[in-house]
């Protein structure tokens, strides 16, 4: 699974919802008051302003997933906070000091000029979330792709990815994030043989690479134990898996694990029905993905609707539970593209 690492616990809280939206309109209401009278010097007042523009950041995401929790595209937030933004610029402009005291100078630019820009900053950012998603991988069916503790950003998904893609979405079982790849559009036909991926009656081409090292041990804030090719290493020695490049897409391959012969490796013949993807995660033993029914705790077709994001880089990675442990923050994958 994965989280939302700015939303609560990883839920969309409906309650907890209300609750900020309330306390968020109780701070623009009274801001609002407090410009309008003009009680504050500008330094406080630019400090005001672009505290209330934060407020616009996590409001953005939760209105973008209130819309996909009702089944519609997270974009149409868009047309909600584009006159929200127009009005409250309005009002900084009509507001803003037109006095030219010396006192508040820094050097040319005068601390209106200071506070509109970096109210600028700070809206186009927050309008932004619309666009983007920040997770947080916290289990192991995207390895190698994804590692435990990886913190990926991912843009919005407008109609059906493209084969290859890595997408985040709502899992059908528990209602929460999961990340898988596309595998299967509209109309393909997908079928595992003895591990082998099949599309439209073709094998997917694949070649062995060196196999797959981690440490044995507890991983992420959910202490999860990897799969390992041999059963029960000590803790701290080595979990080898097979690994493989995978050539799904003509341009670029994938690297994905093979642990042991598993259900998922031998599967009927899917055929994916209009408005569904057919989803798997690279860790092919640990995923509980298209290839199972929702019953079973799998994700079977995945409706386009329930896409949230399609993974495009990793932002930050940290083996330890937490990222503030220094120590276990894995540089090499900082910015680290999706393949």
């Amino acid at each position: 699974m994965a989280t939302d690492w700015l939303d609560w616990d990883g839920r969309t809280d409906r309650t907890r919802f209300r609750i900020f939206l309330a306390l968020a309109g109780a701070v623009w209401l009274t801001g609002t008051a407090i410009l309008l009278a003009g009680i504050l010097h500008e330094v406080p007042a630019v400090i005001l302003t672009i505290l209330m523009a934060l407020l616009l950041y996590p409001l953005a995401g939760y209105s973008v997933r209130r819309y996909h929790d009702a089944g519609a595209s997270g974009i149409l937030a868009f047309f909600v906070f584009v006159p929200v933004i127009g009005l409250f610029c309005l009002l900084y402009l009509l507001t803003a000091p037109t006095d030219h005291r010396t006192d508040v100078e820094i050097f040319p630019i005068e601390w209106p000029v200071v506070g509109l820009i970096l109210l600028t900053c700070v809206v186009g950012f927050a309008v932004s979330r619309i666009v983007w998603q920040p997770f947080h991988v916290t289990d192991a069916a995207m390895k190698p792709t994804f590692l435990v503790g990886d913190y990926v950003i991912g843009t919005r998904v407008i109609g059906t990815p493209d084969r290859n893609a890595v997408v985040f979405f709502k899992h059908p079982s528990d209602g929460d994030y999961s990340a898988a790849r596309v595998v299967g559009r509209p109309g393909d036909t997908v079928q595992m043989r003895g591990g082998l991926l099949h599309i439209n009656g073709t094998p997917v081409e694949r070649l062995a690479l060196q196999p797959f090292v981690e440490a044995f041990r507890e991983q992420g804030p959910k202490r999860i134990w990897p799969m390992c090719a041999a059963f029960g290493p000590p803790p701290g020695t080595d979990c080898i898996k097979r690994m493989y490049v995978e050539q799904l897409a003509q341009e670029t391959g994938h690297t994905i694990l093979d642990v042991q012969n598993a259900p998922g490796d031998n599967t009927p013949l899917y055929t994916v029905p209009a408005g569904h993807v057919f989803v798997m995660g690279d860790n092919r033993d640990s995923a509980r993905d298209s290839r199972f029914d929702p019953d079973d705790g799998g994700v079977g077709f995945l409706p386009t609707a329930r896409i949230m994001a399609e993974a495009r880089f990793v932002l930050f990675s940290s083996g330890a539970r937490r990222p503030a442990a220094v120590w276990a923050w894995r540089p090499d994958r900082y910015f680290a593209s999706i393949e």
